[in-house]
């Protein structure tokens, strides 16, 4: 398997109102295979991103086969970060559908 980014999120807490990303369970990504799961805060990936770190949005098949997802975006709106896959004007984060934790 090739990289797709340095880490893929394959699961996401919202805050209680679904606008903001709280954290995300993320994997490095080792080419042939991804590494064990750790915790990013908001705050963690937003730096990690802004920095040139690259996540990517993962979810999976019946199979438990890695379906590739989005690259992840930091959009600035307002003097305010937004963590994204799709770079909208809209004041809140968006990582797609993947699942909860």
């Amino acid at each position: 398997m090739v990289k797709w980014a340095d880490y893929q999120i394959t699961s996401v807490r919202y805050n209680k109102e679904g606008t903001h990303v709280i954290m995300v369970l993320a994997h490095a990504d080792f080419d042939d295979k991804f590494g064990d799961s750790s915790i990013w805060g908001r705050h963690e990936v937003l730096e990690a991103l802004n920095s040139g770190t690259t996540f990517i949005t993962v979810t999976y098949d019946k199979n438990n086969k890695p379906i590739k997802g989005a690259l992840l975006e930091p959009v600035k709106i307002d003097d305010k970060y937004y963590i994204k896959t799709i770079p909208d004007n809209t004041k809140k984060d968006n990582l797609g559908e993947l699942p909860p934790f």
